[in-house]
């Protein structure tokens, strides 16, 4: 059941990018989307989250067709699907496409009263959703992303779960989530100001989300198609101009080079990852020691759930 779930997340979040890079090539050249898609596809973490059944990446494919919208300057399916990633899975999305939004509004592709209509409407039929469905399986009325916006954000106590610097987003997450794709990064953003208009949104989101204490690289697993549109464009640039001299030759092999690195670092990075759920290698212990049958409670604490144990990995149908 674990294959076929994660299966069916991959090709929606596939498929969600596969309407973003459409428009990447329509926008800025098939070049350009062959670059974005190398990019995307040698870094480890994009790749490694696109299938796991976890919040933010449920509400990934909504951001990528948010994104497809944005770039392709249709406010009014962006603000939909932007409202379905928000109320449904991740309340704090509101900051990332409230930003570009707000762009929209003030270059004026969509009118104040527009935005508004378009918004509420939206809201109140996703709000409307995830009420019946969540109370429905939880017992309770419940709508889900609101609890965990006033747990982490009107509470504060998302520092529960751990806490890490202010800008560990900066000097970790996104380097790890780039690997050597951060060195064109500043050139991307210095030469195209159409992928600034996603990136630097990007970036502010990131900055205005790290006022939280409780820091993971997958809360800001959105950004990094937007910031690997900039990395696509330096690379395309530089490999665009590899016969004006021997020195841009140099720079465009480079650019090249780097895709490779990243290739290594994702191999490296999955070495570690197969060593790194000891509550999974228990659950695949624990039914080597049961016969099947066996009708016992078992207790799944908070570790255990970060590591690796999941309903998804029972095999016995008689276990509580």
């Amino acid at each position: 059941m674990q294959y076929i779930v994660r299966i069916v997340l991959a090709l929606v979040t596939l498929t969600a990018f596969g309407k973003l890079l459409g428009t990447v090539k329509k926008e800025f050249g098939p070049a350009m989307a062959a670059w974005f898609t190398m990019v995307c596809a040698s870094q480890y973490h994009f790749m490694y989250y696109l299938s796991r059944p976890l919040p933010n990446i449920m509400a990934l494919p909504l951001v990528l067709l948010a994104y497809h919208y944005y770039l392709s300057k249709q406010p009014k399916r962006f603000i939909p699907v932007s409202a379905a990633a928000v109320i449904i899975f991740r309340a704090e999305l509101a900051l990332l496409l409230g930003i570009l939004a707000l762009i929209d509004l003030y270059i004026k592709r969509i009118t104040f009263a527009e935005m508004i209509k378009k918004g509420a409407v939206s809201a109140l039929i996703c709000l409307a959703l995830s009420v019946v469905v969540d109370s429905i399986f939880w017992g309770r009325v419940l709508w889900p992303e609101g609890e965990v916006l006033w747990f982490n954000t009107i509470l504060n106590r998302s520092n529960e779960y751990g806490t890490s610097p202010f800008f560990w987003y900066f000097y970790s997450a996104i380097p790890r989530g780039l690997a050597s794709s951060l060195l064109l990064l500043p050139i991307g953003l210095w030469l195209e100001p159409r992928c600034r208009a996603l990136a630097v949104p990007a970036l502010l989101f990131v900055f205005l989300y790290s006022f939280l204490p409780h820091k993971e690289l997958r809360f800001i697993i959105y950004v990094f198609p937007a910031l690997n549109l900039a990395v696509a464009s330096a690379a395309q640039r530089i490999w665009n101009n590899k016969d004006k001299s021997w020195w841009q030759n140099v720079l465009a092999v480079g650019s090249v080079c780097h895709i490779i690195l990243n290739l290594l670092f994702s191999l490296f990075m999955l070495s570690i990852a197969r060593t790194n759920y000891p509550g999974g290698a228990a659950m695949a212990r624990i039914h080597q020691l049961e016969d099947h049958s066996s009708n016992f409670t078992l207790h799944i604490d908070n570790l255990a759930a970060q590591t690796g144990v999941s309903r998804f990995t029972q095999l016995s149908t008689a276990w509580r």
